[in-house]
């Protein structure tokens, strides 16, 4: 069996994954004299989380047009170098 995921399945993952981070998250508001949301304050465990994610977005997408292996050829190559 491949496993072969398409790039855009990947984005979907991610953007999915941030938007776990971000609702999950316990967060308060900043408001203005108005009620208008201006800031948010969250935990620092759920910012570091949140960024990682983000980090993790933006190399997936540095690297979209990078040629892809099928899944079985990858951990083939794992094995050949000893990491699995």
């Amino acid at each position: 069996m491949t496993l072969t995921l398409a790039r855009r399945e990947i984005s979907t993952i991610q953007r999915n994954l941030i938007f776990s981070s971000i609702m999950n998250a316990e967060v308060q508001y900043i408001t203005d004299d108005k009620g208008e949301k201006t800031g948010v304050i969250m935990n620092i465990s759920d910012y570091q989380s949140l960024m990682e994610d983000v980090e993790d977005l933006a190399a997936c997408a540095e690297r979209r047009d990078e040629a892809t292996i099928p899944h079985e050829e990858f951990l083939k190559e794992l094995k050949e170098d000893g990491l699995l």
